[in-house]
């Protein structure tokens, strides 16, 4: 991590959009990143805003509410500055402040809605059930003007006392799908039982019960397409070359070689396990005190050939 401001946005999108998200998974996920990506690249660029040639951000895919209901929304950290156009200096945006919110929230509506209105001009977009009606013009025309008219959430924190804590809880929801294990309380006669904050409720914890059936039918919701990257990486985070792009970050940010050599780097793939999720690999999943040591790899039976 660079020693700079590191920001936490989130991008949603309103609950009118759900039925193209149920029924064009695909399409409307890629359209959703990457009107994410360009808000944040335009506006970086903008003299008015920050004035960067490049910056860098992650971005993460999450489906869900705390109740397993459609929620599609954007995660992303975000560096808090960038190299300036002619590569000499290192810009750096206000303290605590990246870009404005409502300008943010202006630029994405209005690259996903001119996305998603592309895109139905092109027939690729289906509905089906009582969906089916938005095949109409009119009606679909209606509701891109209700989409309009609506101001879309966008949320910006700036670093917490420690940049990590950034990382720490997204990583937190990088290969977990809709709900961890520690949730779910108990399954009793076909009802489950989970706890969820209610944010309405100014984040209580609360326990819901459902049927298995809905409870199913809600985490499934939120199953990606296949081989569907929800992963992002953007800029001077980007892979390509991003070794040499940080590179060039730290010597316009003047950082010393000895401060690098005291950061804590995993060696093996076994600390960056742990170092990412915050678990170790080689503790019993049972008991969760006792150490698995490997013994020897246990090969799949096959049947003996009948003669």
């Amino acid at each position: 991590m660079l020693p700079i401001q590191y920001f936490h946005v989130v991008f949603t999108v309103p609950e009118e959009l759900n039925p193209l998200f149920l029924q064009n998974k695909k399409v409307m996920y890629e359209i959703l990143l990457s009107s994410v990506s360009k808000s944040i690249i335009q506006l970086s660029k903008d003299p008015k805003y920050l004035g960067v040639g490049q910056t860098g951000f992650i971005s993460v895919l999450h489906t869900w509410s705390q109740i397993l209901l459609l929620h599609p929304h954007i995660h992303c950290i975000v560096l808090g500055g960038g190299i300036s156009k002619d590569k000499k200096r290192w810009v750096s945006c206000k303290k605590d402040y990246f870009i404005n919110v409502k300008v943010l929230s202006a630029r994405f509506r209005s690259i996903f809605l001119k996305a998603v209105k592309a895109l139905y001009r092109e027939r690729e977009l289906y509905f089906y059930g009582k969906y089916k009606e938005l095949n109409w013009k009119n009606v679909f025309q209606n509701l891109i003007d209700i989409l309009f008219s609506k101001s879309w959430v966008v949320y910006s924190e700036a670093n917490y006392s420690n940049a990590k804590h950034i990382f720490d809880y997204i990583g937190r929801y990088l290969q977990r799908v809709a709900i961890s294990n520690q949730r779910i309380i108990k399954l009793k006669q076909d009802i489950v039982y989970f706890r969820y904050k209610d944010y309405a409720d100014n984040g209580k914890g609360k326990v819901m019960k459902i049927e298995a059936v809905e409870f199913m039918r809600r985490f499934l919701l939120h199953v990606l397409p296949m081989r569907f990257v929800k992963i992002r990486y953007y800029g001077l985070l980007g892979f390509r070359n991003r070794g040499e792009k940080l590179k060039t970050c730290r010597k316009l940010l003047e950082v010393k070689e000895d401060e690098l050599a005291n950061e804590e780097i995993p060696e093996t793939w076994r600390d960056l396990y742990e170092f990412v999720t915050g678990n170790k690999i080689e503790r019993c999943s049972y008991c969760k005190k006792g150490r698995l040591i490997y013994v020897e790899k246990i090969l799949p039976y096959r049947l003996a050939r009948v003669p």
